[in-house]
């Protein structure tokens, strides 16, 4: 990815764009404890899981580019999915 993997993290965020979400690589920006972090996905199977204004849950890795952090989705296991309270 051309990037510094700095550790894997579990998040809950909202949701606040998806309109990349069906493009590749899948981009979908979330905020985070007031945050917006960009969470990046290259698996087909994790193309427009989640709406706009949905509270979800995030597992991944924080890597940092050009000094700027985003949560990639590379692992088998790496999931961006809609909480059960939404």
């Amino acid at each position: 990815l051309g990037s510094k993997m700095i550790k894997k993290t579990n998040e809950i965020g909202i949701a606040i764009e998806t309109k990349h979400s069906a493009s590749f690589p899948r981009e979908y920006k979330i905020e985070i404890d007031g945050q917006i972090v960009n969470v990046i996905a290259m698996q087909w199977v994790l193309q427009q899981l989640v709406k706009e204004g949905q509270t979800v849950k995030i597992k991944g890795s924080i890597r940092e580019q050009n000094g700027t952090e985003f949560i990639s989705l590379e692992d088998y296991d790496d999931i961006i999915i809609a909480s059960k309270n939404n």
